[in-house]
């Protein structure tokens, strides 16, 4: 099984829970699948994983990821067209612009998704 690693957030609240109160380095992670890094790197760029209040008005995903990528300069590449091929319009725009706001800096150059 291909596997990766996922360091948590602080750490340092879980010290005493787990009775390891004088270590002097405490890290937590996650072993997932190869791949939930990159995921869950996006979600956090989406703004899926936050904290803010989601205004009443929004009732559903698609009116949620609209919001969180409005104004949002999409990009087309090959792979993109390829997924979005037959959707409606508004659908495959709503996945372009949610795939411009994703940093894909930290993926290995052959990767990254890049616009034609």
């Amino acid at each position: 099984m291909k596997l990766e690693t996922y360091p948590n957030r602080d750490s340092t609240v879980f010290m005493s829970r787990f009775g390891m109160s004088d270590c002097h380095t405490f890290v937590r992670g996650t072993v997932r699948f190869t791949g939930f890094s990159y995921i869950i790197a996006a979600f956090h760029d989406i703004g899926i994983t936050s904290d803010d209040k989601v205004p009443s008005h929004i009732s559903n995903l698609r009116d949620f990821l609209n919001s969180r990528v409005q104004g949002v300069q999409g990009i087309s590449n090959s792979t993109i067209d390829k997924f979005t091929d037959g959707m409606d319009m508004s659908d495959k725009d709503m996945i372009q612009r949610v795939m411009g706001k994703c940093d894909f800096s930290y993926m290995p150059e052959n990767q990254r998704p890049k616009a034609m």
